[in-house]
């Protein structure tokens, strides 16, 4: 790591930050990595890539979009979750909900609890899944 950050020390020609799309090449790649080499989402121009600065900075941008650009008014997160996530889609003014997914006790998913919970969900939620938790 402290090669690869001496590296780009050395190497850097700006201090501009770049554009909502990013590296175009990163997104092709990762485009690609996603729907396939090929896929009729990326040839028709219907995949579009954003770089966001971070987790939280990923999701505001999410969240944004998602109630700004479509009918999208509930929010599932999990529980447990990251403690932002909630508020950073109540900020965007989505109602957020939880629903279960883990087994404290045994340290495993609660398949149960999950489908309970998102029994409740209706046509249009989103569901934001965990990762690296717990």
């Amino acid at each position: 790591m402290k090669k690869a950050e001496q590296y780009l020390l050395e190497n850097e020609t700006t201090k501009n930050y770049l554009g909502i799309d990013g590296i175009p090449e990163f997104g092709r790649c990762t485009q690609e990595l996603l729907f396939g080499k090929g896929s009729a989402l990326i040839n028709d121009k219907r995949a579009r890539t954003a770089q966001t600065p971070g987790g939280t900075g990923a999701l505001r941008v999410a969240a944004d979009f998602l109630a700004k650009n479509t009918s999208v008014k509930r929010v599932w997160v999990s529980n447990p979750s990251w403690p932002n996530h909630k508020s950073v889609f109540n900020s965007a003014g989505l109602e957020v909900r939880e629903y279960a997914y883990y087994d404290a006790e045994n340290h495993t998913l609660d398949f149960d609890a999950l489908i309970n919970s998102l029994n409740e969900a209706q046509a249009g939620d989103v569901v934001l899944f965990p990762w690296l938790l717990p």
